[in-house]
Formats: C-alpha cells, structure tokens, sequence
C-alpha cells in the first residue's frame, strides 16, 4: 500500500473520530452551558446545522479541489476543523458552540476531497475495493470516537472538544509533509454554479436506478440520528 493510500485512510479515521468524539458529551456541556431542561433540542438544532453546512460546502470544496488542487484544499479543511475544536473546548455561551458547530460543519466537508484523492490515486479495476475500505475506515473512526468521548468526558466535560482538535491537527501534520498533490491547479474564470450543492442532487434524480439506494442510504442515516437527538 503505497503512503497517499495509508495518509488518506488515516485521515477518514481521524476524521470520523473527531466527529464521534464530541457526540456523547455534548448533551452534558449543553446542560453545563444552558442549565436548561430541553437540552435535546439544543443537541438537535446542533446537529442539523452541523449536517446543513456539510451538506452545502461539500460541493464548494469538492469544485474549489478540482479547481485549486486537491492538496491545498484539504489542507485548509483539516487545519480549520483544528483550530474550530480548539475553539469550541473554550466556549462559554450557546451561541458561540453553535457558531463552532457550523464552522465544523464547513471544515468536516473534507470527506468530500478526501474522496476525490483517491479516486486520482487509484486504478478503475481497484477503485470498488479502495472506496469500501474508505467507507470501512470511516466506520472504525465512528467506533472508536465516541468510546474515546465518553471516556474522556468523564474526567472534564471539555476534554474530547481538545482531543478532537489534537486528532484533526495530527491529520494536518500527516497531510502537510507526507501527501503529494495528484491534480494541478487550473488557469481561468470560476464557474460559480459548480458551487451550488442543489446542482448535484438534481443530476442524482436524474439517474432512476440510483433512487431506491439513495432513499434506503437516507432511512438508515436518520434513523439513528433521530434516536442519538432522543438521548
């Protein structure tokens, strides 16, 4: 396995751990920050808009990586989602931890380049392999995250917020020195409607075979959504 293969492996499961890992310990900092009663609400709001900015910024860094490089891009991505946890371990009122969670939200879109990577990267023959093992890394990283959180969150409930920071700056690190750029920057106007996250979904519906699997991929994605929010 060559070292791009390994650096971006690595960086799903980081990624998914920093996304796990504040999971479990949310519902008591909300209660530690709000002293209130409906803190599931707070969690669920939390979590929509966490998912809303992923949902538009993928395409943004998904067009900017084929425009720029994929390199730069995800650099910029694990660089902010960084110093984003770092800053959510210090917020003190409700509307700078939803601030925090939308900006992680716009940095956590770097699946989408990561993505990207390895389809430069890898060979039409063993690209259905490589994507499983992505969806397979990301799973581990999900495992991992909130049994890390829920650990951590019992000495200090702000603790996992520092170790998804540490975990993110660690995949900076291993981007920066080890991971070459496999796509040049191009010259040019800016297409701006490549920026659009309603232009993908429309070709997707387009594309009749795929909409059974896509309602089935969205049952299963809200369904344990809507019971973490019941917690």
């Amino acid at each position: 396995m060559n070292k791009p293969l390994i650096i971006i492996f690595a960086t799903v499961i980081l990624d998914a751990m920093g996304i796990g890992i504040v999971f479990p310990i949310l519902p008591a900092l909300l209660n530690d920050i709000t002293h209130a009663d409906n803190a599931a609400l707070y969690l669920g709001i939390m979590t929509a808009l966490y998912a809303a900015m992923q949902f538009v910024f993928a395409p943004v860094l998904g067009a900017l990586s084929d425009r720029i490089g994929r390199r730069p891009v995800l650099l910029l991505s694990l660089g902010g989602a960084a110093i984003n946890y770092l800053f959510l371990s210090f917020s003190p009122t409700l509307s700078l931890l939803l601030l925090g969670r939308a900006f992680a939200g716009m940095t956590g879109a770097s699946l989408s380049v990561a993505m990207a990577y390895l389809t430069d990267i890898s060979p039409v023959e063993k690209r259905a392999r490589r994507f499983g093992v992505f969806s397979a890394m990301f799973g581990i990283g999900f495992i991992v995250g909130p049994a890390l959180g829920g650990t951590l969150g019992d000495y200090w409930v702000r603790l996992p917020f520092m170790a998804a920071s540490i975990l993110n700056g660690c995949n900076f690190l291993l981007a920066l020195f080890v991971l070459p750029e496999t796509r040049k920057a191009r010259r040019g106007k800016i297409n701006l409607s490549a920026f659009n996250p309603l232009l993908p979904m429309r070709w997707l519906f387009t594309l009749k075979g795929v909409l059974p699997m896509l309602s089935t991929f969205f049952i299963l994605r809200v369904a344990p959504l809507s019971a973490l929010s019941a917690l």
